[in-house]
């Protein structure tokens, strides 16, 4: 399984900084992550957003809302449904 680093087709042009990232685009970050099978930390979620851990946690605990993810018990947060959990049966 993937751990938070997925390769970006040079073709899509650089990644943004975390810090440049508004709210909408944070949450996608970490939606595609996780759609592809990502297992993320809060302290990885936070790098990756530019959150505090903190922020990192609720933006987590809000996107489990909607999107099948939770944090098991090594502590890191997965999909539900593995890597395919928004492809059609």
């Amino acid at each position: 399984m993937l751990h938070g680093t997925l390769t970006r087709p040079a073709s899509v042009g650089p990644e943004p900084e975390a810090a440049e990232l508004v709210p909408t685009e944070r949450t996608a970050r970490l939606a595609w992550r996780f759609a592809h099978g990502a297992r993320l930390t809060v302290a990885e979620v936070a790098n990756l957003t530019g959150l505090t851990l903190r922020g990192a946690y609720a933006l987590l605990a809000t996107m489990s809302r909607v999107v099948p993810i939770f944090a098991a018990a090594d502590g890191r947060w997965q999909t539900t449904d593995g890597p395919n959990w928004g492809a059609e049966p």
